[in-house]
């Protein structure tokens, strides 16, 4: 079963945040639902104080949790023909928590987070210190996010 939703940051007030207006978040890979909610509630909190802290989200594309980071990142990745993603070269041997992967969406450059089941579940565990982890895990792929975009508005020929 297929659970991709959409987090809408649309503004409700006069403010706004350094937040795509929407964008996807898809936690399918746990079965119950009462943790599928959870996360989501998790994650949409997390980028809310991400984005209070100063961190620019515009080109965030979405969030998804895949048990196989690189291949979930490979996977959303939809370039021409003949073009191979950067998550297809060599990495070293790690058991990684996170990455973000660039994608095109309507001819834009977006940047799309993709989390580790256990990262997510961390999230809401009842230890202050995993929580922390895990939020600090989530925050760094978000840096990610400010990051490869403004070395896209920098340098779009080198993507």
């Amino acid at each position: 079963m297929s659970v991709v939703r959409e987090l809408n940051f649309l503004p409700k007030g006069e403010g706004r945040l350094p937040l795509p207006e929407r964008c996807s978040l898809d936690v399918s890979c746990y079965q119950e639902p009462e943790i599928q909610e959870a996360l989501a509630i998790a994650i949409e909190e997390i980028l809310y104080l991400v984005a209070l802290s100063g961190i620019e989200l515009h080109a965030l594309d979405g969030v998804t949790v895949a048990p196989d980071c690189r291949a979930a990142a490979c996977a959303l990745q939809n370039l021409p023909e003949g073009e191979v993603p950067l998550e297809m070269n060599p990495q070293p041997e790690v058991m990684e928590m996170a990455r973000t992967a660039a994608v095109r969406r309507d001819g834009d450059l977006r940047f799309h987070i993709v989390l580790r089941p256990g990262l997510g579940v961390m999230t809401f565990s009842p230890d202050p210190e995993t929580q922390r982890l895990a939020r600090a895990c989530i925050a760094h792929e978000a840096a990610h996010v400010e990051h490869e975009s403004h070395l896209y508005r920098m340098f779009p020929d080198s993507y």
